[in-house]
């Protein structure tokens, strides 16, 4: 097989792709067809700004492909956008020897389903790496669904013994309003009655200690009110409505494992406008591997199993600016180092609960690579050595 990943003008274009979905659509292919996917393509048409086409390429490149064929020559001939393609696709060719295989948190969707169409590239958009495999993947730590797994008719059988054995599932409210009539109830105190709030307003619990965070987004969003009891099913993150607070961010323990549910917006693009301390909880949460932005949305992560990882700021964002942001590495680490330049090494803002907390800056349209140095002691107790103030280190 061969895969098309153009995305264009995600607004303008009957296509209406999110642009995480020139990755996401090149790994669920190869994990379709393992080694039988042949590469990924794309065309120039309707790709304005030129980023809109850019973009493309770099998150085809980034999803490890065996190659990468730009369509086609009479459209590309004395076209302004090759020029800085050639360029950039030279920097991501030499990243490509030093990342490893992609990682990424396994979203079930199975071969024709339909259903909450692209949740799992709108999550990437915000930060979380996700990896969509067409097979329920019994044996990994942690598992998302969206609406598209009740395409499975045991999927419910499925997700009850994985979470009783221990795994973190992470659902979509779209699943279980479907499910809670065949079987999820026994999990779950979540109802749905055909009610809806709009919110602008939120509250986040703090992980690892008490207390709370109250934020605020730019414009309200709406969202299908999940009801719950308390104490059984526990909000980390909600809405406010009124005088009144419903869940976006809910768990539940069942067996030896945990079922999380993610509450989508109606328009689940409007994830991108939820507060930066929401959209935090909401990727530690769902949180596959090592690496855990704290940022605003529209940054992509995408992870490599040798400790190394890309961070894209999506540059046709209109809210797009340079800007510092953290990144949370679990485990004890010394520094982080870029792949492109070794000498330029980024030190630790602090080691808490053995998390590494590092800040890097990001320009829109600007890829950066990292490597992970970690302690000898990666999982030990918290590291006395005293790092100073400035976190960006270079090496003479």
């Amino acid at each position: 097989i061969y895969t098309g990943t153009e995305t264009r003008h995600q607004r303008h274009t009957d296509q209406h792709l999110p642009r995480y979905e020139s990755y996401s659509i090149m790994r669920y292919m190869e994990n379709l067809a393992p080694g039988r996917n042949g590469g990924g393509w794309f065309d120039c048409y309707q790709c304005y700004p030129m980023d809109a086409y850019l973009e493309q390429a770099y998150l085809t490149v980034l999803s490890r492909p065996r190659e990468v064929m730009m369509f086609c020559w009479g459209s590309l001939y004395k076209n302004k956008l090759i020029t800085p393609m050639g360029f950039q696709l030279g920097r991501l060719d030499a990243m490509l020897s030093k990342v490893g295989a992609c990682q990424g948190l396994k979203c079930y969707l199975p071969v024709n389903a339909q259903g909450e169409d692209h949740a799992e590239d709108y999550l990437g958009m915000m930060g979380v790496p996700v990896e969509g495999v067409p097979e329920f993947p019994a044996d990994a730590a942690s598992v998302l669904l969206t609406v598209q797994a009740l395409k499975d008719e045991h999927i419910v059988e499925k997700l009850e013994r994985f979470v009783a054995a221990g795994g973190k599932a992470i659902v979509t409210s779209g699943f279980v309003k479907e499910a809670l009539c065949k079987g999820l109830e026994q999990m779950t105190s979540i109802r749905y009655r055909d009610r809806i709030i709009s919110a602008a307003e939120y509250m986040t619990d703090k992980p690892h200690t008490w207390g709370s965070i109250l934020c605020s987004a730019q414009r309200p969003v709406i969202f299908p009110v999940m009801e719950h009891r308390n104490n059984t099913t526990w909000a980390l993150a909600k809405a406010f409505g009124g005088d009144e607070s419903y869940g976006i961010l809910l768990r539940d323990t069942y067996g030896r494992g945990q079922m999380i549910t993610l509450v989508l917006p109606d328009a689940i693009s409007d994830l991108k406008l939820l507060p930066q301390p929401i959209l935090n909880r909401i990727r530690s949460e769902l949180c596959a591997g090592d690496v855990v932005l704290e940022a605003p949305s529209q940054i992509s992560l995408f992870t490599y199993d040798n400790d190394t990882f890309c961070v894209y700021p999506y540059a046709c964002d209109e809210n797009a600016a340079a800007q510092q942001i953290r990144v949370r590495v679990k485990g004890v680490a010394t520094e982080l180092y870029s792949l492109e330049n070794e000498k330029f090494r980024i030190k630790p803002l602090y080691v808490d609960h053995n998390e590494t907390l590092f800040e890097i800056y990001t320009e829109p349209g600007e890829f950066s690579f990292y490597g992970i140095r970690w302690a000898e002691n990666r999982y030990g107790e918290k590291i006395e050595e005293e790092w100073g103030s400035a976190p960006h280190d270079f090496e003479d």
